[in-house]
């Protein structure tokens, strides 16, 4: 497997701190974002999607967070199951909820994993006192995907959504980001697509 040099990934960006102040006003711009878990230390390369979806905050964020009913909607994590002690049937789940997403990626590369155990690190409705929030999970404890909802008025919000990888992971994973980009870009299109269907 070839790495490129890891001089060509650092390129650093947003949210250079941890926290979940830290991260609420990130965009995408191919660079590595920090997380509100782990900042920007030993990050690898982040993927990012960023959309606008005409709905408001709490209905997306509702929806983002019914883990239980992902089958309905993503292409992307197709089904989510909590590991035993855990539960999913509340919206949301506690902190530190402990899932096994059931990851598609077709076609799936041999060095992307399926399945992943994810735990549940952030779920703030409204983070800033001004309507923003901020959903958040790790996985294998290497990586953080977080989600930043904005409102924008007139009924529109902004949804960016981003995972950093971290150390040896990163670095096994970096063959297949691409792949990780196209398939986060396709879950915020799902995400779209299904409440905007639902008119929420």
């Amino acid at each position: 497997m070839l790495i490129p040099p890891i001089s060509s990934l650092l390129r650093l960006s947003d949210a250079t701190s941890s926290g979940p102040s830290s991260v609420l006003d990130v965009r995408c711009n191919n660079s590595i974002i920090g997380t509100p878990s782990f900042g920007l230390e030993d990050a690898i390369f982040t993927v990012c999607a960023e959309i606008e979806i005409q709905a408001s905050v709490p209905a997306v964020y509702t929806t983002f967070l019914d883990f239980r009913n992902y089958h309905t909607w993503n292409t992307f994590v197709q089904d989510v199951h909590p590991l035993p002690g855990n539960s999913i049937d509340r919206i949301p789940p506690p902190i530190g909820t402990k899932m096994v997403f059931e990851n598609v990626f077709p076609p799936i590369p041999d060095e992307l994993p399926g399945p992943s155990v994810e735990r549940l690190s952030f779920t703030e409705r409204n983070v800033d006192g001004e309507g923003r929030a901020l959903v958040a999970w790790v996985g294998y404890e290497s990586a953080e995907h977080p989600s930043v909802l904005t409102a924008l008025g007139e009924g529109r919000m902004r949804f960016v959504s981003w995972e950093t990888f971290y150390g040896i992971h990163g670095l096994a994973l970096v063959v297949g980001r691409e792949w990780l980009q196209e398939r986060h870009e396709q879950q915020a299109r799902d995400l779209k697509g299904y409440v905007e269907g639902f008119g929420r």
